[in-house]
């Protein structure tokens, strides 16, 4: 089972679609960034980056349960579990942490194209 999750996350699809959902969570940084504080956009940009924050801690979770090596798994991915820690959204040095995803971007684009 733990092999068929393993496959499953590294195929092209997947890792595509983590490309999107990456660079779509690095844009929504900055959206809310830019947002006053409390406003109704602000607190739809935060819920959407639940959302996703919620969908990258599964892939991670996946991606560790199935990593035949988990120190190999965590010196491979300690910036990815550090983009999704969740920080106070009052504290916004720490939130542009998530912006550690371009990273993975980068890792991704390389081994797919």
């Amino acid at each position: 089972m733990q092999q068929r999750v393993d496959r499953v996350l590294h195929s092209p699809t997947i890792e595509l679609a983590l490309i999107g959902l990456i660079l779509t969570s690095v844009l929504l940084v900055f959206i809310e960034v830019g947002l006053p504080f409390g406003s109704a956009g602000h607190a739809t940009v935060v819920g959407v980056q639940h959302w996703l924050t919620g969908i990258f801690w599964l892939e991670l979770g996946l991606r560790g349960w199935s990593a035949r090596n988990k120190q190999r798994f965590i010196k491979n991915y300690w910036w990815d579990i550090l983009a999704v820690v969740p920080f106070p959204t009052q504290i916004v040095v720490l939130r542009l942490l998530r912006l550690l995803r371009l990273l993975r971007v980068g890792i991704l684009l390389n081994r797919n194209l």
